[in-house]
C-alpha cells in the first residue's frame, strides 16, 4: 500500500466538502492490488466519489446563490426600515407642529374672548350712561344728584371690571393662555447672602444674621403675592385687596417678627403655622 502525504489548507469561515472527496479519491487511487475483484470495487468507489463530488459542487453553487439573495433581501429590509423610521420622524414632527399650532390658536382665541368681554363692558357702560342722560332730560322731576351718583357707581364698576380683567390677561402666559406667567423665586448669590447677614447683624436681628435656609414674612412670597399675617401664607395681590381693601398696605405690610413664618423650631417661633384642615378649599385664593 502506497503512503501519500496529504496537506489540508484551512479556509477561513468556509468549509469546502469537495476537498474531502479529493482526499478520499487520492487515498483510494494510491491503493495498489493485483486482485481483479478488488480492483473493480476500488474503481467503482472512485466513480461514486467523483459523482458525489460533482453533486456537491452543484449544491455549493446553488447554496452560494441562495446566500447572495438572502444578503440582498437583508439589505432591502434594512433600507426600508431606515426609510420608515425617517418617515415616522417626519410624521411625529408634523404632529407636534400641528399640536403647537392648535395650542397657539386656542390661546389666541381665549385671549381675544377676554378682550371682547372688556369691549362689551365698556360699550354696555356707555349705553347705560347715555340712558341716564336721556332720563335726566326727559324726566326733569328726577333729582340730578341721583343720576350723577348712579353714573359714578357705574363708571367705578366698569373701571374695576376692566382693570381686573386686564390684570388677569397680563398674568397669563404669552403662548399658553391656560398657564400663569409666574416668575420664579429670586435666588441670592453667596455674596448677597453674606452682605444681608452682616446688615441683619448690625440691625440687631440675630436670627437674620445667620444663614438658616429659611424665609420670614414677605421674603417667602414671590412677585405678585403678599404675605397674609392672619393666615401665615402668601396670597395674590388681588385677594389681598379684596380682603383688606387697602393699596397702601401692599406697599408697607406689617413687619412684626413675632408673627412671621419661620422654619425654626416651635419654641423659637411663638406663632406656629396652622395645621391642615379637613377642607382646605377655603385656604386658597383665586388667581
Amino acid at each position: 500500500m502506497k503512503n501519500n502525504i496529504i496537506i489540508i489548507y484551512k479556509m477561513p469561515q468556509q468549509i469546502d466538502l469537495s476537498g474531502i472527496f479529493h482526499i478520499q479519491k487520492d487515498y483510494i487511487s494510491g491503493i495498489s492490488t493485483t486482485d481483479p475483484a478488488l480492483l473493480n470495487k476500488i474503481t467503482a468507489i472512485q466513480s461514486q466519489l467523483d459523482k458525489l463530488n460533482n453533486d456537491f459542487k452543484d449544491s455549493t453553487a446553488s447554496t452560494n446563490s441562495t446566500l447572495d439573495h438572502q444578503q440582498d433581501m437583508l439589505n432591502i429590509v434594512d433600507t426600508e426600515k431606515q426609510r420608515l423610521l425617517m418617515k415616522k420622524e417626519q410624521i411625529d414632527t408634523s404632529i407636534e407642529g400641528k399640536k403647537r399650532g392648535v395650542l397657539l390658536n386656542d390661546s389666541y382665541r381665549q385671549r381675544f374672548e377676554q378682550y371682547t368681554k372688556i369691549i362689551i363692558i365698556i360699550i354696555f357702560t356707555l349705553a347705560i350712561f347715555i340712558a341716564f342722560l336721556m332720563i335726566g332730560r326727559n324726566f326733569p322731576f328726577i333729582p340730578s344728584f341721583v343720576l350723577d351718583l348712579l353714573s359714578i357707581i357705574l363708571f367705578i364698576v366698569c373701571f374695576f371690571s376692566v382693570y381686573f380683567s386686564l390684570v388677569d390677561i397680563y398674568k397669563r402666559d404669552k403662548l399658553n393662555y391656560n398657564e400663569l406667567d409666574l416668575q420664579g423665586p429670586s435666588i441670592l448669590t453667596p455674596a448677597e447672602i453674606e452682605k444681608k447677614n452682616k446688615e441683619e447683624g448690625k440691625a440687631g436681628n440675630l436670627l437674620g444674621s445667620i444663614n438658616i435656609g429659611s424665609c420670614l414674612g414677605q421674603a417667602c412670597c414671590s412677585e405678585g403675592a403678599k404675605w397674609d399675617n392672619s393666615n401665615n401664607f402668601c396670597i395674590s395681590e388681588t385677594a389681598y385687596l379684596r380682603k383688606y381693601g387697602s393699596i397702601d398696605s401692599l406697599a408697607t405690610p406689617a413687619q412684626n417678627d413675632s408673627e412671621q413664618f419661620s422654619t425654626m423650631s416651635f419654641d423659637m417661633n411663638s406663632n406656629m403655622v396652622k395645621p391642615n384642615t379637613p377642607n382646605e378649599y377655603i385656604g386658597y385664593s383665586k388667581i
